[in-house]
């Protein structure tokens, strides 16, 4: 008996990536469900409803997956850098939005920017900036990316930053993988009275790419928004100390609460990397070379033990998604 393929839609959104690839083999109908756009679609949207994440360690060209749940066992961690170590060429993880992880071999260069689906190891390579992009490529400018989603013309977009001098200025141009094309932003934010350092981290939230930049009039840390969806450039805030905590939904006053904790005291820089609500647990990545569980009820940290992980890491949470990625390199 042949099941209906709104059955098997149904049934194959609640089945791991990795199971649903294999069964692309049953037959040519559920190939074809498979890898239709709505079947995609609606694989992510249960993937976030059910919090399907997955997290990548990438360092000293390696690059490994591993699943949350069992983050406490070896056996657990696959190592893709066979599958994608030649595609990417000791690229480095930059940030990630749904199932799309970003990488960069961003230095003071404009070498090369990556996407990549950690669950089809699926690859795509952008194509080089614009001319204007390259004009200024020179050893004394940075750059750095990073990976947003826009809701409003479903589209995922990548955002790339040439820092042109010490002071911040900067150009702009966003990459579109609708369109698959870059568009220079004209209108470029002032950042005459601003530092912009090149280790500027990017995060996607609340539909726009946000980084921080050091304002020299204040003293103070701000943040930097670019709307993927109106394509230009947000107001600054004020950087806030639990913003990093606050990006990942925790109410400030505990995420404040959580940062003076004195069990965080024998470490330095702690990174949040995700929020496990249904366990109350945060995990944070502390100066990119382990790994720690911090238990909000009992106020406790568990360090994770992890063989075979690169020292020191970087690290990036993703949804589990079937997106396609066109061109494969």
């Amino acid at each position: 008996m042949e099941l209906p393929n709104d059955l098997v839609d149904e049934i194959l959104t609640r089945v791991p990536v990795k199971y649903v690839l294999r069964c692309r083999c049953v037959s040519k109908e559920w190939c074809s469900v498979i890898d239709s756009a709505k079947f995609v679609e609606k694989y992510l949207k249960v993937s976030v409803k059910r919090n399907r994440v997955g997290l990548m360690i990438q360092g000293d060209k390696k690059y490994l997956l591993t699943d949350l749940e069992y983050l406490e066992d070896d056996s657990a961690v696959i190592d893709i850098s066979e599958e994608v170590g030649g595609i990417l060429n000791g690229a480095r993880l930059v940030n990630s939005t749904n199932g799309l992880v970003c990488l960069s071999l961003l230095d003071n260069n404009i070498n090369a920017i990556f996407l990549l689906n950690p669950c089809t190891r699926k690859c795509k390579k952008l194509p080089a900036p614009g001319k204007e992009f390259l004009d200024n490529n020179s050893l004394d400018k940075y750059s750095f990316c990073g990976v947003g989603y826009d809701c409003v013309s479903d589209d995922y977009k990548v955002l790339l930053i040439q820092v042109l001098d010490l002071r911040g200025g900067i150009m702009a141009s966003v990459y579109s993988l609708k369109k698959i094309a870059w568009t220079p932003i004209p209108n470029v934010i002032s950042t005459e009275k601003l530092f912009v350092g090149p280790m500027a981290g990017l995060t996607f939230a609340d539909g726009a790419v946000i980084w921080t930049a050091f304002d020299f009039a204040s003293n103070k840390p701000v943040n930097f928004g670019f709307d993927l969806g109106l394509e230009q450039f947000r107001g600054l805030e004020v950087c806030k100390e639990d913003l990093r905590l606050c990006r990942i939904s925790i109410e400030s006053s505990r995420a404040k609460e959580i940062l003076e904790n004195p069990a965080f005291r024998c470490f330095k820089c702690p990174r949040p990397v995700t929020y496990l609500k249904s366990h109350e647990k945060i995990l944070f990545e502390m100066n990119s070379r382990k790994f720690v569980w911090y238990d909000i009820r009992r106020k406790a940290i568990k360090i994770v033990s992890l063989s075979g992980i690169p020292n020191p890491f970087v690290s990036s949470t993703y949804i589990e998604s079937l997106f396609p990625l066109i061109e494969d390199i």
